[in-house]
């Protein structure tokens, strides 16, 4: 094709039509125009491309850290609801007069029960790292920002505030326990413990500790209960994002 071209300006030179070769010359300028443009979203289209697959994978990767973080999450609550209920039922057998330390033995080490906040921000770092503009959902992508940079992290101080009391506790606890210790294989393991004194569930300081570790169980369990709705509701999003075209 590019010989023609020649050859057709050479004859038209060769012939002095200079209006002929004026209107081939614009010609020949379009057809360069035109296929630069064309080149040019040829390499638009391959960028988009790139640049879908690459968000596909990064939100991918965050959805499968916050259903990682959810599990781990409702694990603490777990914990929080299990030692919630130990303290309550003991709180209720000392306040109906039923209470023993035989029976407080099988309820007591729930008290001890405790949480850490840990999260994986790895992929959203990763996303940020790169561009938070190549997410081409704008809702997305404040969705990420408002939980990552605020929601999250607003809520790991909430509930550290609201379990600062849970180390002292757990000291206050172990206070409780009397020096004599035996062998104990209940768990299928065997273990050193600690007995716990007979006169135990008559003492002041042991029934406000449990309205204590009671208080700062449900405390906790209310700031950190919300995180999962929260959660929830970026992965619908994601979800969404990823199924689109």
């Amino acid at each position: 094709m590019f010989r023609f071209f020649r050859t057709l300006r050479q004859r038209l030179l060769t012939e002095n039509r200079a209006s002929q070769y004026l209107l081939y010359a614009l010609g020949e300028i379009a057809l360069v125009v035109i296929g630069i443009l064309i080149a040019l979203q040829i390499d638009g289209w391959n960028e988009t491309r790139k640049n879908r697959i690459f968000e596909k994978e990064m939100l991918g990767e965050v959805a499968r850290a916050l259903e990682a973080d959810k599990v781990y999450f409702k694990r603490m609550l777990g914990r929080l609801a299990a030692a919630e209920q130990a303290s309550q039922s003991l709180l209720g057998d000392l306040a109906g007069g039923s209470l023993s330390v035989d029976s407080l033995k099988a309820t007591y080490r729930k008290l001890f029960l405790g949480v850490m906040y840990e999260y994986n921000p790895g992929p959203y770092e990763a996303i940020k790292s790169a561009g938070l503009d190549r997410l081409s959902s704008k809702t997305l992508r404040s969705e990420l920002i408002s939980f990552y940079d605020f929601a999250i992290k607003r809520n790991r101080d909430l509930v550290q505030w609201a379990d600062r009391n849970y180390t002292q506790q757990v000291e206050r606890l172990k206070a409780l326990r009397s020096t004599t210790t035996k062998i104990d294989s209940t768990n299928g393991r065997f273990e050193v413990v600690q007995e716990l004194p007979a006169d135990l569930i008559r003492r002041e300081e042991f029934i406000l500790l449990l309205d204590d570790i009671s208080s700062r169980n449900r405390l906790t369990h209310d700031y950190l209960e919300p995180l999962l709705q929260e959660m929830d509701n970026l992965l619908t999003l994601i979800n969404q994002e990823l199924t689109r075209d």
